[in-house]
């Protein structure tokens, strides 16, 4: 029984690890998004 509570608790964090990586990496591309949205902005400018 213990074993099986190990187990899960290692899947847990394993989850929980590459939870936060793929928001680490939605934030890094909603960044990057507005480095793109912001140099056009600065390259065309709205008039």
């Amino acid at each position: 029984m213990k074993v099986l509570i190990e187990a899960l608790s290692f899947e847990f964090r394993v989850s929980s690890f590459e939870f936060r990586v793929s928001s680490f990496k939605f934030q890094v591309s909603s960044f990057k998004f507005r480095v793109s949205s912001f140099k056009a902005q600065q390259s065309h400018p709205p008039f």
